[in-house]
């Protein structure tokens, strides 16, 4: 071994240095869980390595870099697929449910340009124009279920959706080759879809996402094979669509453990040997804000760089001000030039499989696996995918796993940077670009998966301060010595922030403020917090808010005056809009 300098030391030596670090707190506030429960330790070593781990997925050489367009506008979306295309762009990502527009958007590209549809219902019967045309790299990405659950069900009968994949599927074969022969194609082409991105920005776990595709998988490929396609024919027409989320590691582990559980599907429906799916990766809608849109930049970058390390075979960033004004041309050029930067760059392709030997991914690769395949098996227990969605059973955990996240950012515990925390002073306020209404008249109706932002709660506080005719003045009151109170005093001010309102530091405004906040330390409190309290109450403040929990001083401070307390894991937009209820009632 090369001599490195640094001193060896074993796996106790390291705890003891740990727990020696803690200064007193249990060696248990170094682990976590993720939002499945999966724990996750502080140190990961040789003997976490799962002694039965599944053997490494194979992973593309390199991921093709894709965007996605609006191509419903037609000949007006043509100029952003030519730009796109000339630019960097390996695959195009079309938005499209008319034959025109699909026509118009793609007049004069290549015919060997390699397209990926999103059509919904229509993506079979567009794609087979898009092959009359002489477009031979074309994917339908035909996925009923997404479809269904994006639109509260289908406007055509499942079956007969799933006889126009069975129909499509079975020419497949025949189009592919012609493809082939008419040029060089950088992925086979694949008549179906199936989005895990769709329950990821529901606010479902990954585990949740793995165990539906897989679940929409085998209901698929049970009801082609009654329709004269065998499963090793289904599987190869197959792709996955999946957002990775903002913590880079659990994105890794996601997308290794989406191919491990797929071959164990197909090894189980005798098709060990069929084409590995086309993975296709996206950043996740949930994790944008309207809020101070920039941000969304860093969650976008860490999410492709998740993808691109877990082996997507496509990248499609999302532009960062999609959620605001549907992307703009600059929000386009920056998304797939972050992809392009990451892999060329930063030569992530460099690396054959950047994740593996990482006992920490190999690891939490193997339990997202297995916590999928026990999401599939629930599925099956309640009859299959198509029956545990009419019956609202995934919606049902899906929903679930929403609110526990919706509490995690509510609370702050989960950091959205720009949205509730660090936000900026004084944001222009959010473009109100209207989300797609919810349909409810179907063929086959479900219930939809509800997906919305995780930065909507604070978007909706930051709106109705802004529609305030004058932003209330928030005074800083600090007892006791001011330098134990500047924690206290600097969480006041986040979370006031937050909610758009600046906190005034000087003390002597108080009596010209409607919302005062007491601030310092809980022997402070003891000593001076009743008479802070009163004081500001009868300089006229209409909410006087304590800085921290009151703990047994509650009672004798609310009989002086105090309205709310502000503390490490409240809820922001509910106390926020309380005290704003208070201030309206008062005025």
């Amino acid at each position: 071994m090369v001599p490195t300098g640094f001193d060896t030391i074993d796996e106790a030596g390291w705890r003891e240095a740990a727990v020696a670090g803690l200064k007193g707190k249990p060696f248990a506030a170094l682990e976590g869980k993720t939002p499945e429960g999966i724990a996750v330790e502080p140190l990961y070593l040789e003997r976490h390595r799962p002694a039965a781990a599944a053997a490494a997925p194979a992973l593309p050489a390199r991921s093709l870099i894709a965007q996605h367009v609006d191509a419903t506008a037609g000949a007006a979306a043509n100029a952003t697929v030519r730009a796109a295309a000339g630019a960097g762009v390996d695959v195009l990502w079309l938005g499209v449910e008319e034959v025109g527009a699909l026509a118009a958007a793609l007049s004069g590209m290549p015919t060997n340009q390699p397209i990926l549809l999103d059509a919904g219902t229509r993506a079979t019967s567009l794609a087979e124009k898009a092959l009359d045309l002489g477009y031979t790299q074309v994917s339908a990405m035909f996925d009923p279920f997404g479809a269904a659950l994006r639109r509260w069900g289908l406007d055509i009968s499942l079956e007969a959706a799933l006889d126009q994949a069975g129909t499509f599927v079975r020419d497949a074969a025949a189009l592919t080759a012609l493809g082939e022969a008419r040029g060089s194609a950088p992925f086979h082409p694949r008549a179906l879809a199936f989005s895990a991105a769709d329950v990821i920005d529901a606010g479902g776990t990954a585990s949740q996402a793995i165990g539906y595709v897989l679940a929409a998988c085998i209901d698929v490929m049970r009801r082609l094979e009654i329709r004269g396609l065998s499963p090793a024919q289904a599987a190869a027409e197959m792709a996955l669509v999946v957002a990775p989320g903002t913590d880079v590691f659990y994105g890794v582990a996601t997308l290794r453990a989406l191919r491990v559980a797929w071959s164990k599907v197909l090894v189980a429906a005798g098709a060990p040997d069929a084409p590995t799916p086309l993975v296709v990766g996206t950043t996740s809608r949930r994790s944008l804000s309207r809020l101070d849109p920039p941000t969304n930049m860093l969650r976008a970058s860490v999410e492709t760089f998740a993808l691109l390390v877990g082996g997507a075979d496509v990248v499609a960033p999302r532009a960062f001000d999609e959620a605001t004004r549907g992307s703009s041309e600059l929000g386009r050029r920056l998304a797939k030039n972050t992809a392009i930067v990451l892999q060329e760059e930063s030569h992530l392709s460099v690396v054959p499989d950047p994740a593996l030997g990482s006992f920490y991914i190999e690891s939490l690769t193997d339990a997202l696996a297995r916590a999928g395949w026990e999401e599939m098996r629930q599925i099956e227990q309640e009859g299959g995918l198509i029956a545990s969605l009419a019956a609202g059973q995934v919606q049902r955990r899906v929903h679930e796993a929403r609110l526990a996240r919706e509490k995690e950012v509510v609370e702050r515990r989960r950091v959205l940077v720009g949205v509730n925390d660090f936000p900026t002073a004084d944001p222009p306020a959010p473009d109100q670009h209207p989300e797609e209404e919810a349909e409810s008249t179907r063929t086959w109706p479900i219930r939809a998966l509800d997906a919305p932002r995780d930065a909507e709660p604070f978007e909706a506080l930051r709106a109705r301060v802004a529609s305030l005719p004058s932003r209330p003045r928030v005074a800083l009151a600090c007892v006791g010595d001011p330098a134990k109170a500047r924690a206290r005093a600097a969480f006041a001010r986040g979370f006031f922030e937050v909610a758009g309102l600046q906190l005034q530091a000087a003390s002597d405004e108080v009596g010209a403020a409607e919302i005062v906040v007491v601030a310092g330390t809980d022997d402070a409190y003891a000593a001076e917090g009743v008479a802070a309290v009163a004081a500001a109450k009868a300089a006229g403040a209409r909410a006087i808010v304590l800085a921290g929990r009151p703990g047994e001083l509650e009672p004798a401070l609310r009989a002086a005056g105090l309205t709310d307390a502000i503390y490490l894991g409240a809820d922001v937009p509910a106390v926020a809009g309380a005290i704003l209820d208070r201030l309206a009632r008062a005025r």
